[in-house]
């Protein structure tokens, strides 16, 4: 079928999990008999990526390329973006259907379809509707404390948790019944966990492509809501033991002491995410982004407005006054902020993550 002149419309659907991904997708092509299937497999080991593009008459194209990058998200992108392009152009297909790899970020890939960061033409051209991520919310806060310690599991539960703090709609995997979710605590963490203006599906096979067209990709939008600098809770309830909270101050945090403060913080959290400072160098904004037991932290520039130290804490609700004990802990004094000045650029144990002071 020729699709009518405009933007070819695309959706993205991606998981953790193979057999409920391809559920969701069965239940959107039954919807969708125009559209163009685009999935890729990334093999690390052969260090190449295939590409198999389908629709309804069958394969189209399958395809495999070196992997020129190491980033799995680099390399997926720019075969993906102009695999599109091409589709667009030819004007044959009335939507494109994205399925991710089940190792891949959404925000990479939202990020180079929602803009004109990887190819000048993808506004003109693509149109991003509904980015869907199929989430199994049973067990779900087991997963990422216990599965923390298991490296062949602990990433996998990390994963899911960035597909469902970025999608537009989340699919809950599993029994649709809402009882059948396990431990309320579980959907709890998730709703924390999701944009406040995410569409939650019940059931991989209930997900329709009205649901997914209806949305439009808003990159910029979601890009501000994950800046470190300016993360807030969801607005989540806080219900069946699980609570989000804000720790926050106008001091920095005081090198040696966020040093041994670190493991325990990071043990009575779920998920923390923020944007702190140090006084060795004040104009940095740093990140702290932990899950799954394991703290990442680095920099997202220079403090746009005023320097703060914010951090946005989802765990069990009696370990968030552990959490702000350590945190209090962790601030610089007023007497030690009198001397701030004598802290510029010296060494303070965070280069290995941010790099050199001066």
């Amino acid at each position: 079928m020729t699709r009518a002149a405009g933007r070819l419309p695309v959706t993205v659907l991606a998981g953790t999990d193979e057999a409920d991904l391809a559920s969701a997708v069965l239940a959107v092509q039954w919807d969708l008999p125009d559209a163009v299937v685009v999935r890729h497999e990334l093999d690390e080991e052969a260090g190449t990526v295939r590409r198999i593009v389908s629709d309804a008459t069958g394969v189209l194209d399958d395809s495999t390329t070196p992997m020129e990058h190491a980033c799995h998200a680099c390399a997926l992108r720019e075969d993906l973006v102009p695999t599109l392009l091409g589709l667009a152009e030819q004007g044959r297909a009335g939507v494109a259907l994205v399925v991710l790899p089940d190792a891949a970020e959404l925000l990479p890939v939202g990020s180079a379809l929602g803009s004109d960061v990887v190819d000048a033409r993808v506004p003109e051209l693509l149109d991003l509707r509904g980015v869907a991520a199929v989430v199994d919310p049973r067990d779900l806060v087991a997963r990422v404390t216990i599965d923390a310690w298991d490296p062949d599991v602990g990433p996998r539960s990390a994963l899911a948790v960035l597909q469902a703090e970025y999608a537009d709609v989340l699919v809950l995997a599993g029994p649709t019944d809402p009882t059948g979710h396990g431990d309320p605590a579980d959907l709890t963490f998730l709703r924390h966990l999701a944009r406040q203006d995410a569409t939650m599906v019940e059931g991989a096979s209930a997900l329709d492509a009205a649901t997914l067209l209806g949305v439009r990709h808003d990159a910029d939008r979601v890009h501000r809501h994950h800046d470190p600098r300016r993360r807030r809770p969801t607005g989540a309830a806080d219900e069946h033991g699980i609570a989000t909270a804000v720790f926050e101050s106008w001091r920095p945090l005081h090198p040696r002491r966020l040093m041994d403060e670190m493991e325990p913080m990071v043990l009575s959290s779920l998920r923390t995410r923020g944007a702190f400072w140090l006084p060795t160098r004040p104009e940095a904004a740093l990140v702290w982004d932990e899950c799954c037991g394991q703290l990442r932290l680095g920099s997202c520039g220079q403090w746009q407005d005023h320097r703060r130290t914010c951090l946005v804490v989802t765990a069990h609700a009696e370990d968030l006054d552990q959490f702000g004990r350590h945190f209090e802990r962790a601030l610089m004094t007023d007497a030690e902020l009198a001397g701030a000045q004598r802290w510029v650029g010296r060494p303070d144990g965070f280069e290995e993550w941010v790099g050199d002071a001066a």
